[in-house]
């Protein structure tokens, strides 16, 4: 069976301004509802419009699901290096019973595992487990034990399961994106449908509204102010050492949907190429498990880059029971 064809958006502006755009349509269409009813373009219409846009808008963009995947991958990451100390430790105990490079050492497989790719790499990992069990009793003077075992196998089976969750992790994300983008195109072209409708009944009747129903290649009706891109970046530190934070959940609580970017390992943070049409008062949250969530006011304005520096603090904890 052939992979179906990848969707591609039918715009090309940013989902933000088609967010934008579908709000400007609608209430348009609900401010000329008597003329535009008669052709179609009824307020249940207008309702259901809506509706989509708003499923739209609280979908969760490429950027939260990045984050995600950043998230599964160093899960993955920490359980394959739980079992890379486990194998050391074996390949130790071998090497000294066997010898490097006798057959039964060979025989484990140690040399070539640092080249797979992390699906083979966990396939030899029980390898060495099921060999590491076959060998137990002449590996036993040098500490393995049924122990040591058990610790070996849990450790290769959260690594498999780490990876499963990854690989699910980047099917669902491509199966979100396929919804976005197939939502994003059947309101688009609705929304089309509409301004059709529109520029049809206020042609030879009002220029201006006329307008209102008028597409520009950047989203806008020729009517709506233009829309600019604005950068949102800054630094996430400990409020008492200073020291950068990693992997702080930043969300800008935008009006037409929020804006989810992490902090990298310096605790910096960017919320890039935002659509702006005017001034827009918005919240930003930072949230780390360990500190206290942080809340800052701030303003974007349109074609403005700006910088939001925040410190902070791990929560009070009451003291001690005497």
């Amino acid at each position: 069976m052939s992979k179906k064809p990848e969707s591609q958006r039918d715009y090309n502006f940013s989902d933000g301004v088609l967010m934008q755009l579908t709000d400007t349509v609608i209430g348009n269409g609900n401010r000329d509802t008597a003329e535009l009813t008669p052709e179609g373009v009824t307020p249940a219409r207008l309702t259901d419009l809506g509706t989509l846009n708003d499923t739209f808008r609280d979908m969760p963009d490429d950027v939260e699901w990045a984050g995600l995947l950043s998230e599964r991958t160093e899960e993955k990451d920490a359980a394959l290096e739980v079992c890379a100390t486990g194998v050391r430790n074996i390949r130790r105990m071998a090497a000294n019973i066997f010898g490097e490079g006798k057959p039964k050492y060979r025989r484990f497989g140690f040399d070539s595992i640092n080249s797979l790719k992390d699906a083979d790499r966990i396939r030899e990992y029980f390898r060495i487990h099921r060999r590491a069990v076959q060998n137990a009793a002449l590996l036993a003077p040098e500490g393995l034990t049924a122990t040591v075992l058990a610790d070996f196998r849990a450790a290769c089976e959260a690594a498999d399961d780490a990876y499963d969750v990854m690989v699910d992790t980047i099917e669902d994300r491509d199966e979100a994106t396929e919804d976005r983008v197939e939502l994003g195109n059947e309101i688009y072209a609705e929304v089309v449908k509409i301004c059709n409708t529109g520029k049809t009944y206020w042609f030879d009747r009002s220029e201006a509204k006329y307008n209102d129903y008028v597409i520009t290649p950047s989203g806008t009706t020729a009517n709506m102010p233009p829309v600019q891109a604005m950068n949102l970046t800054g630094k996430a530190a400990h409020s008492v050492t200073s020291a950068p934070l990693f992997n702080v959940e930043v969300t800008i609580m935008r009006t037409n949907g929020n804006v989810i970017v992490l902090t990298d390992a310096g605790g910096n943070y960017a919320a890039n190429g935002m659509a702006v049409v005017a001034p827009e008062n918005v919240q930003v949250r930072f949230k780390l498990v360990g500190f206290d969530d942080r809340t800052e006011n701030i303003t974007l304005v349109p074609g403005v880059n700006q910088v939001l520096n925040v410190l902070m603090t791990p929560p009070v904890l009451p003291p001690p029971m005497p």
